[in-house]
């Protein structure tokens, strides 16, 4: 029902249509641009044509194919890096939202630390001691995104926890793990649905930044930000160089977007009442 009122939704229905054609793109990229995304073989600088559908960079490398691989790492850790802030935001949220107290006050705390960064800022500085590459960049986004999730799923915990089908299972002997995996998870994951759908998109971006700074991925990875910040000093001379990888990191965030505001109306329950 929910997936009905999903697609009914026109802007949903856009980022669901885009981001599935993105998705296919990167996943199918070596299969239908037959060149290698760090391969310096062709001429350099030259403009889109039927050879090169997005041209070639100042080393002679295809950017079709570098854009798709790299819209494939931005997918990879973005989808990552959400999941690990999820999860952890879920158990967080559901241990300080329903045992309360100084348990409560505690993780709280701690989130409000977390929370008093901007996370790209906390990204950067843990980055900066980490060291670059894929699995920190998903370790440094998570670390500073997971701290909104678990508010936010407090919130919807103590909204109901004092429900009268969560006294029943109490009074039944039903242990606190099975009230909150069983009765409280199936009714409060609607928002962190919505949320971490946008978040998709907003890892993504924060990805881009670090690999802009270059404290992210690094060369000769195919990340849409470094292409980015080489593109800097060709935008007059070569604009398809921060054309073609900009355009695809718009249109991936927007997707995401779209389809969490598809979400929100979705999961409303005065929608389509």
């Amino acid at each position: 029902m929910t997936f009905k009122k999903l697609i009914k939704n026109r802007l949903a229905l856009a980022g669901l249509i885009g981001l599935a054609l993105i998705l296919l793109l990167a996943t199918l990229g070596p299969f239908l641009i037959p060149y290698s995304p760090t391969g310096q073989q062709f001429a350099q600088l030259k403009p889109p044509s039927l050879k090169h559908f997005m041209g070639t960079d100042d080393l002679g490398r295809d950017i079709t194919s570098r854009v798709l691989y790299g819209s494939r790492l931005s997918l990879s850790i973005g989808f990552s890096a959400i999941a690990i802030a999820l999860i952890i935001g879920l158990i967080a949220g559901s241990i300080s939202g329903y045992a309360g107290g100084l348990t409560d006050t505690f993780i709280m705390r701690l989130v409000d630390i977390f929370l008093a960064f901007p996370y790209v800022l906390g990204a950067i500085a843990l980055m900066v001691v980490m060291g670059s590459g894929f699995l920190n960049v998903v370790i440094a986004i998570a670390a500073f995104m997971w701290a909104s999730f678990a508010r936010l799923h407090r919130a919807n915990v103590l909204g109901i926890k004092e429900a009268e089908f969560i006294q029943a299972a109490k009074l039944s002997g039903a242990s606190n793990f099975y009230i909150i995996t069983r009765h409280i998870l199936p009714n409060t994951m609607g928002p962190l649905v919505v949320y971490a759908s946008i978040s998709v998109g907003i890892a993504i971006l924060g990805e881009a930044v670090l690999s802009f700074i270059s404290i992210g991925l690094q060369p000769p990875t195919p990340s849409l930000g470094l292409m980015l910040s080489g593109a800097l000093q060709y935008v007059e001379t070569a604009p398809w160089l921060m054309l073609f990888p900009g355009l695809f990191l718009f249109l991936i965030v927007l997707c995401f977007v779209l389809i969490g505001e598809g979400l929100r109306d979705a999961l409303d329950p005065k929608e389509y009442a």
